[in-house]
Order: structure tokens, then C-alpha cells, then sequence
């Protein structure tokens, strides 16, 4: 299955394949917690908008 990709010049030569599994798992990870990060950031600010509407209100 992988026999094609061993005649292809790599990108990052000075990788090795493990290297290269490893780095892609680190940039898939650092992109994850981003997008958690986004959306726990727009939750809090939604439920901390609506806990200041809702005190103004009383």
C-alpha cells in the first residue's frame, strides 16, 4: 500500500518516518486545542453575556 511513496522525494528530508509521523501528530494536536479553544472561548463569553443581561435585569 505504502510502496509508491518510498520513490517520492520527501518535502523534509532530515525527517525520518517516525520523525515525520511525530510531527504531524504535534501539528494535528496544536490545531485541535486551537479550535477547542475558539469554541470554550465563545461559550464563556455567551453564557458570561447572558449572566450580566440576566443580573442588569433584576
Amino acid at each position: 500500500m505504502y510502496k509508491p511513496f518510498h520513490a517520492v522525494q520527501p518535502w523534509f528530508p532530515f525527517l525520518t518516518p517516525l520523525g515525520d509521523q511525530q510531527l504531524g501528530g504535534v501539528i494535528m494536536k496544536i490545531m485541535q486545542e486551537g479550535v477547542f479553544g475558539i469554541a470554550l472561548g465563545i461559550l464563556f463569553s455567551r453564557w458570561y453575556r447572558k449572566e450580566r443581561s440576566d443580573e442588569q435585569e433584576e
